[in-house]
């Protein structure tokens, strides 16, 4: 199975001459790190938003650490991505002058108490949350939501620039809902947002951040997860298409909290008043680092479900019906 990584963030060391006047001297230098991420094309029939690249307007904390000494050289430091390959803000960060490798961690979400610039870096549980509103397609609500974790240790000074990767890992799970209007258009026409859950979401938890996971092993980093206690109904999107072809295929998405979603209710309200509804089968439970897909139509008669659950790769396909209330 492959896992798809969400963003390789190339970090740029430029060195900057301090003592000498021959640049390619890295002895008496002060390396400044710069950090820009490659970019990946978005499109909205894919429903891929921030699954290769990182919003702009989103912050990324950054915490730079001797590999030698362990000392903490920068804390919490808090850059804005730009959402085309690069990042703004934050201090500037250099190498050690001893010439020392440095480790190197990253977290992006809805912390509960945010991280402020200087803040250590995290060795037990920290609370974090979804959005319980996430209808707005694409919106700062579903990428606020992503937690997103990297870390790349004994990073070298290697040239002038130098330039290592930093990898981040998607640790919570995916929902993407498609609906398209079958039979009874336009009676079955929308008439509000998408509801999962009456109530019984759970939309928070503990992220506890590992600097020796095997962060390419999906076990590693849902082990770094607890699921919260707080629960609600949440708001998925309400965009149609006109079918499940690549080129027309529309995704309402969200980001939920790894959990048992076994009962769990999808409800579709309609214009003419009435609504539609789908449960997800027993046994279903939502993991780490997975996105599951439905295709649903709604019919006058009730709907019509194909799911699919992927490594954020495909991995099976299951079927489903629902009911009209």
């Amino acid at each position: 199975m492959k896992t798809k990584l969400l963003s390789v963030l190339a970090i740029t060391a430029i060195l900057f001459a301090s003592c000498s006047s021959d640049d390619n001297d890295l002895n008496n230098e002060a390396p400044e790190l710069r950090i820009s991420s490659g970019v990946s094309s978005l499109l909205k029939s894919a429903a891929d938003t921030q699954e290769n690249t990182i919003a702009s307007g989103e912050t990324v904390n950054l915490w730079v650490d001797d590999a030698t000494t362990a000392d903490a050289l920068y804390k919490a430091n808090q850059l804005t991505a730009n959402g085309s390959n690069g990042f703004a803000g934050g201090n500037p960060m250099y190498f050690p002058q001893t010439g020392n490798n440095v480790d190197i961690y990253a977290i992006h979400g809805k912390i509960a108490t945010p991280f402020a610039n200087g803040d250590a870096f995290p060795t037990s549980a920290v609370a974090y949350s979804v959005e319980t509103d996430q209808s707005v397609f694409g919106g700062v609500k579903f990428t606020n939501s992503d937690l997103l974790y990297a870390y790349s240790k004994n990073v070298a000074r290697n040239g002038n620039p130098t330039t290592a990767s930093l990898t981040f890992y998607h640790m919570l799970s995916k929902l993407e809902v498609a609906v398209k209007i079958g039979n009874g258009v336009p009676v079955l026409a929308l008439s509000d947002a998408v509801s999962l859950g009456n109530n019984n979401i759970i939309v928070d938890g503990e992220f506890t951040p590992s600097i020796t996971a095997t962060m390419t092993n999906q076990a590693d980093r849902a082990a770094m997860l607890a699921a919260g206690t707080t629960t609600a109904t949440m708001q998925l999107g309400q965009l149609t298409c006109t079918d499940f072809t690549t080129a027309n295929i529309i995704y309402n998405e969200a980001i939920l909290v790894p959990q048992n979603m076994s009962g769990k209710v999808l409800t579709f309200n309609l214009a003419s008043g009435g609504t539609l509804k789908y449960t997800i089968p027993a046994g279903t439970t939502f993991e780490s680092g997975k996105k599951y897909r439905y295709e649903i139509t709604l019919n006058l008669t009730g709907l019509q479900v194909t799911s699919t659950i992927e490594d954020w790769e495909a991995v099976n396909v299951v079927t489903g019906s629902a009911e009209m209330d």
